[in-house]
C-alpha cells in the first residue's frame, strides 16, 4: 500500500509534496512534486463455484472409470439415504460429493487422487473406535477433516456401511 494511500485514511486533508535536490558544483535544482493517488484499475470478478458438478466435469481431470464408479456410489449413497428417510441433500462440489444436513456433511465420497475413491464418515475421533467395529473394511481417523476415511476397493459394498452412515447422522443431528 503507498504512503498516499496510507495518508487518505487519516479523514484529515494532508498534501504530499515529493522534494528532488540536484547539485553541481554551486549551481541546485530543487524539483516539488505534489503525490497524488494514482488510478488503480480494478477488475471485479466475483468468485463462485460451478452451477452443476456433472460427469463431462469430473472426466476432465479423473479417470473416466473412476467417474462412472463415483456417479454410482453416489446413486448408491442417495437410495440409502431415502430408503432410512434422512433428512440429507446430495451436494457435489469439485472434490467430493457430500450428503448434507444443512451445512455440515454427514458423509459422503471424496477423490483421494485421479483414481482413488474414499467414503468420508464425520465424527469426533472420540468415536472412531466404535466405528470400527461396525465397518468391514480398513479405516482410518483424518484429523485434518475430523473424518474417518474408507478406501473403496474392488469388494467394496456400499450397504454394509450403513450402521457407520447412521452413526454419523446422528452425530450431525446431535444424538
Amino acid at each position: 500500500m503507498s504512503v498516499v494511500r496510507y495518508v487518505k485514511k487519516l479523514n484529515y486533508k494532508v498534501d504530499l509534496i515529493e522534494v528532488k535536490r540536484f547539485a553541481k558544483k554551486k549551481e541546485e535544482l530543487i524539483l516539488l512534486n505534489k503525490l497524488e493517488e494514482e488510478e488503480r484499475p480494478t477488475s471485479k470478478k466475483v468468485t463462485k463455484g460451478l452451477e452443476e458438478y456433472d460427469q463431462p466435469f469430473y472426466e476432465k481431470f479423473r479417470n473416466k472409470n473412476s467417474v462412472k464408479q463415483f456417479f454410482e456410489l453416489a446413486n448408491e449413497l442417495e437410495r440409502i439415504v431415502k430408503a432410512n428417510n434422512w433428512k440429507l441433500e446430495r451436494k457435489f462440489n469439485k472434490y467430493y460429493v457430500g450428503f448434507k444436513h444443512g451445512f455440515p456433511n454427514a458423509f459422503g465420497i471424496h477423490w483421494a487422487g485421479s483414481k482413488s475413491l474414499e467414503v468420508f464418515l464425520k465424527l469426533p475421533k472420540s468415536q472412531f473406535a466404535k466405528m470400527r467395529k461396525v465397518i468391514p473394511y480398513k479405516s482410518e481417523y483424518d484429523e485434518k477433516w475430523k473424518q474417518v476415511t474408507v478406501r473403496i476397493d474392488g469388494q467394496f459394498n456400499s450397504k454394509k456401511l450403513v450402521p457407520a452412515f447412521r452413526m454419523s447422522y446422528e452425530y450431525i443431528l446431535g444424538k
